[in-house]
């Protein structure tokens, strides 16, 4: 199996998340809501980065990247990896004060919530 790139999460004018393999939205009982998906590669205004993927989450709330590159692989080429599949079904389990210390503790945190 390789990417499809037609699954997609846009991400700013002419980037995107692609080859989408899992994706959901996380909504807590505060009510705020979070993409979580798993990438195989990213789309910089058409030149597409597989070395670039993993799990990204997305704050639905306030428009903007909280995390990416979770979990990345060499390449997401061939769609997502065993681990990545584990850890993404970790953080779909988690409840909110999990989650805020997951993401705000995380290397790979763009901005913490």
């Amino acid at each position: 199996m390789t990417i499809n790139l037609a699954k997609r999460i846009p991400v700013g004018k002419g980037c995107a998340y692609t080859g989408i393999s899992r994706r959901d939205t996380m909504i807590f009982p505060n009510n705020r809501s979070f993409e979580i998906a798993i990438y195989g590669a990213y789309d910089a205004f058409g030149l597409i980065g597989p070395e670039q993927n993993g799990i990204a989450i997305l704050d639905n709330d306030n428009l903007r990247v909280v995390l990416d590159r979770y979990s990345e692989i060499q390449t997401g080429y061939f769609g997502a990896s065993e681990n990545q599949v584990k850890e993404y079904l970790k953080i779909a389990a988690m409840n909110w004060e999990q989650f805020v210390e997951f993401v705000n503790n995380n290397e790979k945190t763009r901005n913490k919530i």
